[in-house]
């Protein structure tokens, strides 16, 4: 072989492996490039749903402290719960006050969501006030409520303690509507500082 044809081959060749070089690089381009296309679309839809899942907690959280404030109101007020029609009288109003909640909790079925994506210390996995605690008082109170009937002689004794578990109540309750209020302003802040970035 002359030189003429190894300098031919030579240059054909490396020309061949130049344009695979280039497909391969070009290749390599286009894979990181969906990657990343790919990964600002998931970014796009973990966003979104963040934002509706902010969005619903704040309309739920709003009714649950109002639910917890109205009944609040209700038990400082003057309402002696001291006998059987007047607790009838007290479930009664919460029954209906937790219609609402409950209501916006079937509304809401992203609920359970909510501590994944924020920080909040609410668990949001059934109603607020079906806490262990709430429990505890409510039974306490049943109990009482029976002695006032059962033995009306030291009816002012547990007329007292009855006092006493609904100032517990009471508290209890108040520390449920900081805690969902301090939740609310966490969401609140997130969502802001999401569609502040989105513009």
């Amino acid at each position: 072989m002359d030189d003429t044809t190894k300098t031919i081959l030579i240059a054909s060749a490396s020309g061949t492996i130049g344009a695979a070089i280039t497909q391969i690089c070009s290749l390599i381009n286009n894979y990181y490039s969906d990657q990343r296309k790919y990964q600002s679309e998931q970014n796009k839809v973990v966003v979104l749903r963040k934002i509706e899942i902010g969005e619903r907690a704040i309309h739920h959280i709003g009714i649950t402290i109002q639910m917890f404030q109205k009944v609040t109101n209700y038990l400082e007020s003057d309402h002696q719960l001291t006998s059987q029609k007047a607790y009838d009288s007290f479930n009664e109003f919460l029954n209906q006050q937790l219609e609402e909640v409950k209501r916006s909790e079937l509304e809401n079925s992203l609920m359970n969501f909510i501590p994944i994506y924020f920080k909040v210390k609410t668990s949001f996995k059934g109603s607020a006030i079906d806490d262990s605690k709430t429990k505890l008082l409510d039974i306490e109170y049943m109990e009482l409520l029976a002695k006032i009937v059962s033995d009306p002689v030291n009816k002012a004794l547990y007329v007292n303690e009855l006092s006493l578990n609904t100032k517990k109540t009471i508290d209890h309750y108040k520390s449920i509507i900081k805690t969902l209020e301090l939740d609310y302003d966490v969401i609140i802040k997130d969502v802001h500082k999401i569609i502040s970035k989105i513009n």
